[in-house]
């Protein structure tokens, strides 16, 4: 008798065992189930690459394309006049704007033989700009500018550069309030999307957060850092809220 009570002791144990170890496995089986289907990881993964999307297409909308390079003169050449040209050995064309070593800028034009620029007294390096969407300040006296030869002057090298441009962005914002629908088309974005632009001190220059009415907390946002070039070759630090969703 006591046999057998002990054997139904250890039958129940056993059963108890098993149905811990069945409930566990429908436990962590359900566990798995309800990450796979929100997982979230995946959602982080998903939530990147969304905006990683919308980033690269409106940047790539308002960005220039651009050339650059330097006009180096040879070490104590005198140049008489306020005003030289040189033979355009870079074989580029567009608008040029033209800055000294120090920075400011100076009078200049080009076409693919000549460029010109306004002389500065003891410069010997220019730093050259080109594109066609530049505004150039053209010399007023091009008539009397003097020729430095072949020999007295150098080249740095043509460089392709691209970079943010201050009239796109005015262009993206009008587009964006005149009609959004037809310019989220054109930018081949499926999702919403607006933005806000700030200067360093968080002064806004561009606001179209409110020109759509977001229906979902599901929003997701970024700050990227803008260095913006102006129509005149100049640089402003900008920072831009991006919003998708």
């Amino acid at each position: 008798m006591i046999k057998l009570k002990n054997n139904m002791l250890k039958s129940k144990r056993s059963q108890m065992h098993v149905e811990m170890i069945i409930s566990f496995i429908i436990f962590v089986g359900f566990i798995f189930t309800i990450l796979y289907f929100i997982n979230p990881v995946k959602e982080i993964k998903i939530s990147t690459l969304k905006l990683n999307f919308v980033q690269e297409k409106v940047l790539n909308n308002v960005s220039l394309n651009y050339q650059t390079s330097s006009l180096i003169l040879k070490d104590g050449l005198v140049i008489l006049g306020d005003c030289f040209w040189v033979n355009n050995k870079l074989e580029t064309s567009g608008n040029l704007i033209t800055f000294d070593s120090s920075g400011v800028s100076r009078s200049s034009t080009s076409n693919l033989d000549k460029i010109y620029v306004d002389r500065v007294e003891g410069e010997r390096i220019y730093h050259l700009y080109f594109s066609d969407n530049f505004d150039e300040n053209i010399p007023s006296n091009l008539g009397s500018c003097v020729q430095v030869a072949d020999s007295n002057f150098s080249f740095g090298n043509l460089n392709n550069e691209k970079r943010v441009f201050y009239p796109f962005l005015e262009s993206l914002n009008t587009s964006f309030i005149l009609n959004y629908v037809q310019l989220r088309d054109s930018l081949q974005i499926s999702d919403n999307f607006d933005f806000i632009v700030r200067d360093l001190n968080g002064v806004i220059i561009f606001d179209d957060s409110t020109q759509l009415k977001t229906l979902t907390s599901n929003v997701l946002a970024r700050e990227i850092p803008l260095n913006v070039l102006d129509s005149d070759a100049s640089t402003r630090d900008f920072v831009l809220n991006l919003r998708v969703w």
